[in-house]
């Protein structure tokens, strides 16, 4: 490999944790990272999960889980190009945290108000 890919993608230095049990130890994240080496993550979004995954061990259940979805994709060769070629920026000014977080909170009812306000809205706009 050359170490080609060192000069390559984000480092994931924003994953840093100098407390963690092994981060330094085996290189997780920073230049010529392992982090660095497997992240082709496209959105922030991906990146979290790849630093999650690195950070911890999985369950049995998601080791499984996850090596069902290769065997899936493995066959896929055009959708695995048509990924690879989408923009490999990831703008840290957008968080899909934040869009994560909020589609995984339960409905919340609108008050009796804004119900009656879409409801008068409808009849007038027909």
């Amino acid at each position: 490999m050359e170490h080609r890919w060192s000069s390559l993608g984000t480092t994931g230095e924003r994953y840093v944790d100098e407390r963690h049990p092994y981060e330094c130890d085996l290189d997780l994240f920073g230049k010529g990272s392992l982090f660095q080496l497997l992240c082709r993550a496209r959105t922030r979004l991906g990146e979290d999960v790849l630093a999650d995954w690195l950070r911890a061990a999985a369950t049995p259940s998601a080791i499984n889980f996850r090596q069902r979805a290769v065997h899936e994709l493995r066959g896929r060769v055009d959708l695995r190009e048509d990924l690879a070629l989408l923009p490999a920026e990831v703008h840290d000014s957008l968080d899909q945290n934040l869009l994560h977080n909020w589609a995984s909170q339960p409905p919340q009812l609108l008050s009796r108000r804004w119900l009656m306000a879409a409801g008068i809205l409808g009849v007038a706009a027909s």
